[in-house]
């Protein structure tokens, strides 16, 4: 662990150090626990995290290491001879302030929508600030730290239609973009993380960070269960970038929807109406792996939002969307014996991706499967299988091994969907 030479005990905040040491357990005297968290050496000479986390003002021996949050005119940074930035602030001091003062500087260059509660609004950003802060903090704790990078600050660029969030240091421990969602939290900086961990934010209480290996499946769950796009993700040797995307319009739609339902639903229930309302006829384990909700608790809850004729089960395990004001008892179209249905005009290409699917969950242990073995279990057409393959390989729900034209092309069910 880093020694910081010309720091001493002096340069570090008592209240944050407290604050920390409150949470701390299992320890007797403070210089322990300072040595235990890595605020201090045994000797008491201050360590590099321990700086970064609760000194008075860490930039006084590493003037780089800020987040510089700019926002831009347009969708690229500025071109000769035009402004530079509309907005733009160096957020200094220890990590908890950076972060907080980072996310405060780019929500006030984001669109907000209106939210009708009761008999009055709120205002709501159009992206959600756990978001944010997810991925800020992120940058801020996965960093490179080794002295050729802390010349180099996180970088937030708000653009017209997104926010990049850019860390120097690539991606670490063995991670590629394709494991990032896989749960297991690999960090570069372990004592950096550990000590964040017991840090709060400012004036909530509320730690940094959580540190359990899922901050990337928040950020994909929060906008996908808002029916927002989901966050792109660009690794380089020597740099990570974070994009989401600004859906100021879309998210008021959404919401604007929701209201003009003429019901009051819970935040699950409005993410299992988005859903549907984005992706048509869903099955459960489609909801599931999208919104990683439990699998009954989606079905409780869509069958109690098909009494309220807001859903119906058009086979089982399988939902759509009624359009507001049609009941499906007076539908006869929407008769469940039958296998079409007015509000999905690919419902034999759906039918097809639910078959696929249950195949794969109902597999005790892990299968790799050819098109024809599929339509031998499922009974589903070859021509069928074919064209509802390839949107489940797009959003990641299969994997593909083989050529694209093989006849051993095979497939399985990607690790990170496999209950």
């Amino acid at each position: 662990m880093e020694i910081v030479e010309r720091a001493d005990v002096t340069d570090l905040d008592e209240t944050s150090i407290q604050s920390i040491l409150s949470r701390l357990r299992g320890t007797t005297s403070e210089e322990e626990k300072l040595s235990r968290i890595h605020i201090t050496d045994k000797q008491g000479r201050v360590l590099f995290a321990g700086l970064l986390v609760t000194g008075k003002y860490p930039q006084q021996f590493y003037p780089r290491l800020v987040i510089d949050v700019a926002a831009h005119a347009g969708t690229r940074k500025a071109e000769a001879g035009s402004p530079r930035f509309l907005d733009h602030s160096i957020c200094e001091g220890t990590i908890p302030e950076m972060i907080d003062e980072a996310i405060s500087v780019t929500l006030r260059n984001l669109r907000t929508y209106s939210v009708v509660e009761g008999s009055g609004r709120r205002d709501l950003p159009e992206i959600p600030p756990e978001v944010l802060r997810e991925a800020v903090a992120n940058a801020v704790i996965h960093r490179e730290y080794h002295p050729y990078f802390q010349g180099q600050p996180v970088s937030v660029d708000i653009y017209s239609d997104r926010v990049e969030i850019t860390n120097p240091g690539g991606l670490w421990g063995g991670k590629t973009l394709e494991t990032l969602n896989d749960g297991r939290s690999m960090c570069r900086n372990s004592a950096l993380m550990r000590l964040v961990q017991n840090a709060e934010i400012p004036h909530t209480g509320a730690a940094t960070v959580e540190g359990q290996g899922t901050g990337i499946e928040l950020m994909i769950h929060e906008m996908e269960s808002r029916a927002l796009r989901k966050p792109d993700f660009k690794a380089s040797a020597d740099s990570f970038t974070v994009t989401l995307w600004r859906s100021g319009a879309e998210l008021s739609m959404n919401q604007q929807w929701i209201q003009q339902q003429g019901l009051l639903t819970s935040r699950k229930n409005e993410a299992l109406l988005l859903t549907l309302r984005e992706f048509g006829p869903s099955h459960v384990h489609e909801i599931r792996n999208r919104l990683k909700y439990d699998s009954d608790d989606i079905r409780d809850r869509l069958h109690a939002l098909e009494q309220l004729n807001m859903v119906q089960e058009i086979q089982k395990d399988v939902f759509v969307l009624m359009v507001k004001g049609i009941n499906h008892t007076t539908h006869p179209t929407m008769d469940k014996k039958t296998e079409t249905h007015p509000l999905s005009t690919d419902y034999d290409n759906f039918s097809a991706k639910a078959a696929i699917l249950d195949v794969f969950q109902k597999s005790e242990k892990e299968v790799s499967l050819t098109t024809r073995e599929l339509s031998d279990i499922t009974g589903k057409s070859l021509s069928a299988l074919r064209q509802a393959m390839p949107s489940l390989i797009a959003k990641g729900t299969i994997t593909a091994i083989g050529k694209p034209h093989s006849r051993s092309r095979s497939y399985v069910l990607t690790t990170s969907n496999k209950t």
